[in-house]
């Protein structure tokens, strides 16, 4: 009996031991991190996604959303490297704001579902969904840390061949989210576009801006102070001064890299690059994917000081 209680006791000792060490050394997967470090969206492996056309919540998978994501924001033709550049971006994004999740471009970012993605692809769709659905997989639920907390991993179409600050657009410093060189912008179709008003349009577009102007419009024109990165950080009109991102606004500009003339009794817009400038640039990482980065490479070159997770 007391050889008996003895192998009884050791027993329990080992297990004691060993049970705790069994959970320790258990990996922690992406749903069952803390949400100081990220988790998966919403708090679990479901997606609920507000969808601003029907008017109702998505329910999905964190896969079936990324792709939908990578979809909608960037082209599928791209790069395979640019894509999961893209993919981890969104991803980070969706973590960034974990809930109340829209497909509102203007607040978080857009996503197709597969009908869609079939509209818009076409007979490329059979293509296309496999190399945007194996992209995906081969990064999922890889995000964009820093210390140790998902970030604000904000993207754009083109740049002017250098991105932005988060402050000089928004605002708001974030460390991560400043200026860097993204030369393959430059290459991009687009890159400079124009748009052309007459006097009468103009002066009607500028109300947007509270003004009511009138004169020549050789008078509209002003000298526009910038950043070393070409966006306009203020505009003298009409007797105001406006930022870049007004002026783009109430003009239906491209980005607020633009320099304004006059010529024949109308205006002209000669604008550079595409979006906000902040962050990620889908053609610059286009670029640098085609020169042999990989999609790592490419992110911790666009958000500075970031780690991959």
């Amino acid at each position: 009996m007391n050889k008996l209680y003895g192998v009884f006791i050791v027993l329990m000792i080992i297990c004691m031991l060993t049970i705790p060490l069994i959970a320790i050394n258990k990996p922690l997967s992406p749903t069952n991190e803390p949400t100081s470090t990220g988790q998966a969206p919403n708090n679990s492996d479901t997606v609920l996604l507000y969808d601003i056309k029907s008017k109702k919540t998505l329910k999905l998978s964190p896969l079936e959303y990324t792709v939908g994501v990578v979809a909608s924001e960037i082209p599928a033709s791209f790069d395979t490297e640019a894509l999961k550049a893209q993919a981890v971006a969104a991803y980070t994004v969706a973590l960034h704001f974990n809930k109340d999740l829209s497909n509102d471009p203007e607040k978080h970012q857009g996503y197709i579902d597969s009908v869609a993605r079939k509209e818009k692809w076409g007979s490329k769709f059979d293509e296309y969904e496999k190399k945007v659905t194996d992209a995906v997989k081969s990064v999922l639920m890889q995000k964009i840390t820093y210390n140790n907390k998902p970030i604000l991993a904000v993207y754009h179409a083109i740049s002017g061949g250098k991105t932005e600050s988060a402050q000089t657009v928004w605002g708001k410093n974030y460390d991560y989210l400043v200026p860097v060189e993204s030369a393959g912008d430059v290459l991009a179709p687009d890159y400079i576009s124009k748009i052309t008003y007459t006097k009468d349009e103009f002066i009607s577009m500028a109300t947007a801006l509270g003004l009511k102007l009138s004169g020549e419009v050789s008078s509209f024109i002003s000298t526009p102070t910038c950043t070393d990165s070409g966006t306009v950080k203020s505009y003298k009109l009409g007797g105001k001064t406006f930022t870049g991102q007004q002026m783009r606004k109430a003009f239906s500009l491209r980005s607020a890299n633009f320099e304004l003339s006059a010529a024949d009794n109308k205006l002209v817009f000669t604008v550079r690059g595409y979006g906000h400038g902040v962050g990620l640039s889908q053609y610059g990482a286009n670029y640098m994917a085609q020169q042999g980065s990989d999609y790592k490479e490419i992110l911790k070159w666009y958000y500075k000081g970031c780690e991959i997770q």
